[in-house]
């Protein structure tokens, strides 16, 4: 089984009625290909997490990455292995939470809301690294051809 969690901005305002009939959708498909998981939508991000057999936890998130509806699609983590399912009676339970102002569900956007900061905060960071470790060693070729 696989596992995996993933952010991306909405390419467009989803009205409530988009967005039940994208987990409408979700729910047949799921069914029939044993994916359960959640997706949780805010005013402009989606998060999901999605789980079930690994080959078609990949195709899932290879469509998602394509679909228009999504932009800057970022895998936060994949999980692979023998593992209990997290939701094994949702095929896609969906929370939306640009609809609800419910005191329990301000922990979750504010939780969601982290993972979006931390997410693009390594993004930077590993971007910061690489072009560092690259500039470094060509500085340091150039530095050892001149010798």
């Amino acid at each position: 089984m696989k596992r995996i969690r993933y952010i991306s901005s909405m390419a467009e305002p989803f009205p409530e009625d988009k967005i039940q009939q994208l987990v409408e959708l979700a729910q047949k498909h799921n069914n029939q290909k044993g994916i359960t998981g959640m997706l949780v939508a805010t005013d402009s991000k989606f998060y999901q997490m999605i789980e079930g057999p690994d080959r078609e936890i990949d195709a899932l998130y290879k469509r998602i990455e394509k679909d228009r509806r999504h932009i800057n699609v970022k895998l936060l983590s994949a999980v692979r292995g023998s593992m209990e399912r997290l939701y094994p009676h949702w095929s896609m339970l969906k929370v939306d939470l640009s609809l609800v102002e419910h005191e329990k569900l301000a922990p979750i956007q504010t939780l969601l809301n982290k993972a979006i900061s931390q997410s693009e905060l390594l993004e930077d960071a590993l971007n910061t690294l690489e072009e560092y470790t690259c500039s470094a060693f060509t500085d340091a070729e150039i530095a050892g051809d001149n010798d």
